[in-house]
């Protein structure tokens, strides 16, 4: 079971996240953004259409690729387009060609639009408000994250087969397994290298967005990377899977993944992503729990998540420990980290976010039904020595803010997080009539991902980005239709070979993606 994640798919979608590294290093040393990106731009759009697909498979492989989209960019008349830009262009250019070609329409269900209904009337709010009481410029930047949701449409209007669900099952995989590997090359790089290297490292990873590397004494590096995010997740997928496996050949491939996703987790050194997988887990545990026939499997993960941890420490050991070419970190080294990561109550960020709090909360209670826009300041006292440096008493004024769930009240009213958690039960709702098919590890997956975003963003703002907007909406592609049988959910294969539900003129082109 383990091996429908690897397949012609996968392997192609690690190709390609590949080649948009290379790109970005490509772009950013030597030059040439603006022609990757019309070249992109263009490739989005002859895919998409040709199958609007292809082009979605494009765009979920862009958000996997880094966090903001930045690793290829540049700037027309002082305004800077990037790579998730281009793609996004490029993908509603296709698919408008699409549906004028095939003569169709985007066919959204009422409940489909019903179950995004609250949540678009408090982002409407958030733009009007926004554009009336506070900076245009800061109004979009801080805002514009929630055109994401636009491929919504597309995704809602495609009659999604079990083919394709298993290719951007794959493609999610990749999208996982190239953070794994990006973090662990990233920890080697900065482990191992000489100082001149490593600061011209940590300026590219700083430019593009995609990493934010800390010195944290000893020659030890934090890495973290917002898009880790997809990593954990998968790693939700794999202990759902365990319960499902019946060979040792497969337990030990889930046990090595597990360990991969657990030191990425380390690495991260983020207690949102920590906090985060505790809520997952719990719920993870508690549907396993529920079906007695899973009671033996529930001790098999058990065994499997503690072999993972135990694992995923001698992983770091071996890539910070690895003599070549140079080795500049002892084994002492990395225990204290860990020691003091754990326990040291003075950390900046934390003293930082808590200060946040106050002036949060009194901006909320000026407007607590309709909120105060997109682009709203808050001011606050930072610790941050970076902010100090600019401000000496601390004083900092920002409409990115942290406490996630505070913010979206602060900004698009009650309305906001209303929205959020109606969605929420929404798609839990329907993803649990998958539980009792034979397939209910992707609804557990999928579930505990849910649970894991929306409890991470209690401290750190994930919905209101792409990341956790699209993690949504790729959660709508395996979403079953209410008009499903129970049966028809039985019959989902991985095995991704399916004909087309319903007959189509030969002029219409099929949604089906072809792979064998």
């Amino acid at each position: 079971m383990i091996d429908q994640f690897f397949g012609k798919t996968f392997y192609l979608s690690l190709c390609v996240l590949f080649v948009l590294f290379l790109t970005s290093l490509l772009s950013y040393f030597v030059g040439g953004s603006d022609i990757f990106l019309v070249l992109i731009v263009l490739i989005m759009i002859f895919f998409t259409a040709y199958n609007p697909v292809f082009g979605l498979l494009g765009v979920f492989l862009e958000l996997f690729s880094g966090p903001h989209g930045q690793l290829i960019s540049t700037e027309i008349f002082s305004f800077n387009v990037s790579l998730r830009m281009s793609v996004f262009v490029g993908f509603f250019i296709g698919y408008l060609i699409y549906l004028i070609k095939t003569k169709r329409k985007p066919l959204v269900r009422s409940k489909d639009i019903f179950a995004f209904l609250i949540l678009a009337i408090a982002i409407s709010i958030g733009f009007v408000k926004g554009f009336i009481s506070n900076e245009a410029l800061n109004v979009f930047k801080d805002g514009n994250a929630y055109f994401y949701l636009l491929y919504a449409f597309p995704i809602f209007s495609i009659n999604w087969n079990q083919k394709s669900k298993g290719q951007f099952l794959q493609v999610f995989a990749a999208g996982a397994v190239w953070n794994i590997l990006l973090s662990f090359f990233i920890l080697y790089f900065f482990t191992h290298v000489s100082e001149t290297l490593i600061k011209t490292a940590y300026i590219f990873l700083r430019d593009v967005r995609l990493a934010e590397i800390t010195n944290l004494g000893s020659s030890i590096y934090r890495v973290f990377i917002q898009t880790q995010f997809f990593s954990l997740v998968f790693g939700t997928f794999i202990l759902a899977l365990i319960s499902s496996i019946k060979s040792k050949r497969e337990t030990v491939q889930a046990v090595v993944l597990l360990s991969a996703v657990f030191a990425t987790l380390i690495l991260s050194l983020s207690r949102s992503f920590w906090i985060g997988i505790i809520f997952a887990l719990i719920v993870l545990v508690t549907i396993l729990h529920r079906d007695n026939k899973k009671v033996i499997k529930l001790k098999l993960c058990l065994i499997c998540f503690l072999s993972s941890v135990i694992l995923s420490l001698f992983f770091i050991a071996i890539i910070v420990l690895f003599p070549f070419p140079t080795q500049r970190v002892g084994g002492h080294d990395l225990s204290d980290l860990f020691v003091k990561r754990f326990t040291q109550n003075d950390d900046v960020a934390i003293s930082s976010r808590w200060k946040l709090v106050d002036p949060m909360i009194q901006t909320i209670s000026s407007n607590p039904i309709i909120g105060n826009g997109f682009g709203k300041e808050v001011t606050f006292e930072t610790d941050d020595p970076r902010a100090r440096e600019i401000q000496v008493d601390g004083k900092w004024s920002t409409y990115a803010m942290e406490w996630g769930w505070l913010e979206l009240w602060l900004k698009m009213g009650v309305l906001g997080p209303i929205g959020f958690l109606f969605l929420f039960l929404y798609i839990n709702k329907r993803l649990m009539t998958l539980l009792k098919s034979e397939h209910s590890w992707i609804s557990i997956g999928l579930i505990c991902g849910l649970v894991f975003l929306f409890a991470t963003h209690i401290f750190s703002p994930y919905l209101n980005h792409p990341i956790g907007l699209g993690f949504i909406l790729f959660t709508m592609i395996f979403v079953p239709k209410e008009f499903e049988s129970l049966a028809t959910q039985k019959s989902y294969q991985s095995n991704l070979s399916v004909q087309q539900e319903m007959p189509a003129p030969a002029s219409v082109i099929s949604l089906q993606a072809e792979e064998s």
